[in-house]
């Protein structure tokens, strides 16, 4: 891990944070925050954590490759990580990395199950978003149509790419990078033609959803007393598919633009996103101490 690195990220982190502490701190907002709360976000995170690592597991044995728990909590760790405090989701480059290194795997079982990953998020969350669309059909007018046309796109995407994915094809061809893609292809079809595998997939992929949910549902609630289920939803789902756009160290910025753009639908304001993040990304600054314990655990009994 390059040092300037990870030291530029967390300092973009912490100048991010601070602008928004400065933006909202005469709102009331951050006022009503207690330690109950901080305490609940922080169980719920090493839940999310602890499935990612179950996650780990039942992917990698369809090629093969039988983890260990602490070694599969080591990875989810290290993606937290990384993808918190540095760039164009590292964390998910570290996992790639280990696993090429330590378990051999191919150039395209690495990229099928990196790909995995995002595809499953994307079913998922744009899956609740159109059924959140769709109640709010009231609030649909010309300035939320590009976000509804990608909701769809996005979703008939990845609906595809989960249950239909392409033809395996092996036959050589002349040209390496046609062999590649081929190659990879056939990796993405071994996953999903493993019913039982996607089935256990998809299970745990949801019972994350309903961990952020449940995170976001606390903050909202407690906030801003936002209580309506399907606002609720809707945010979760957005801020979801917006942190997936790992360009900067925890998808800073990009993530409350995505959420900004799609918030003709639930009325929320830039002063009430800015407070959310605060929040959030304080409460997962805290419970990096956790992964990191974890990664420290693993590697001093390696």
């Amino acid at each position: 891990m390059n040092k300037y690195k990870l030291l530029f990220g967390i300092s973009l982190l912490l100048a991010f944070l601070s602008f928004a502490y400065y933006e909202v701190r005469g709102n009331g907002y951050l006022e009503r925050l207690s330690l109950n709360l901080i305490v609940l976000l922080l169980i719920a995170k090493i839940f999310s954590l602890l499935i990612n690592a179950i996650f780990n597991i039942e992917l990698l044995k369809i090629f093969g490759v039988y983890l260990k728990f602490k070694e599969a909590l080591y990875l989810s760790s290290i993606t937290f990580l990384g993808n918190l405090f540095l760039p164009g989701r590292s964390g998910g480059t570290f996992r790639l990395i280990y696993l090429n290194q330590v378990h051999k795997l191919k150039k395209n079982d690495l990229i099928s199950q990196f790909s995995y990953f995002f595809i499953i998020s994307i079913f998922i969350n744009t899956f609740f978003l159109i059924i959140c669309i769709l109640t709010f059909y009231r609030k649909i007018d010309s300035s939320n149509s590009l976000f509804i046309i990608v909701s769809f796109i996005l979703f008939g995407f990845s609906y595809f790419m989960l249950f239909f994915g392409f033809k395996e094809n092996t036959k050589l061809n002349k040209y390496k990078f046609i062999n590649n893609i081929n190659e990879t292809k056939n990796s993405w079809q071994r996953i999903i033609s493993r019913k039982d595998a996607q089935v256990k997939l998809i299970s745990l992929s949801l019972f994350n959803f309903l961990i952020f949910l449940i995170e976001n549902m606390l903050i909202l609630n407690i906030l801003f007393n936002i209580n309506d289920i399907f606002t609720i939803l809707f945010f979760n789902s957005s801020s979801t598919l917006g942190s997936l756009i790992g360009v900067t160290p925890g998808s800073l910025g990009l993530k409350e633009s995505f959420i900004l753009f799609s918030s003709s639908f639930i009325n929320l304001d830039l002063n009430q996103i800015l407070s959310f993040s605060v929040v959030e990304r304080g409460v997962s600054i805290i419970f990096s101490v956790f992964p990191l314990f974890a990664i420290l655990n693993f590697i001093r009994k390696k």
